[in-house]
C-alpha cells in the first residue's frame, strides 16, 4: 500500500541510499519507524526499485537480477 515517501540514514536491506513509499516492500519494513525521516532525501537518492515493482512503476533494466529466482518466472 502507498505511504508518505520516507528515507532513513539506515539504509536497512538496501544496497544503496534510496527513499520509499510503500509499506509492503521488504527492504522499507526493515528500517524502524524510529529511523524514518519524512520526504525523499537528499538530492540524488533513487525511489526504492522494490517499492516501484509494488506499486507497477517502470523499473531500471538492470534490477532484474536482483529480484529473487522464485518471483522471476511468473
Amino acid at each position: 500500500m502507498q505511504v508518505p515517501p520516507f528515507y532513513s540514514p539506515w539504509r536497512g536491506l538496501a544496497l544503496r541510499d534510496v527513499w520509499h513509499d510503500n509499506d509492503a516492500c521488504f527492504v522499507a519494513k526493515s528500517i524502524p519507524p524510529l529511523h524514518r525521516l519524512p520526504g525523499t532525501g537528499p538530492t540524488g537518492r533513487a525511489r526504492c526499485e522494490y517499492c516501484a515493482l509494488l506499486t507497477g512503476a517502470a523499473v531500471p533494466t538492470g534490477f532484474r537480477k536482483f529480484w529473487p529466482r522464485w518471483a522471476r518466472h511468473r
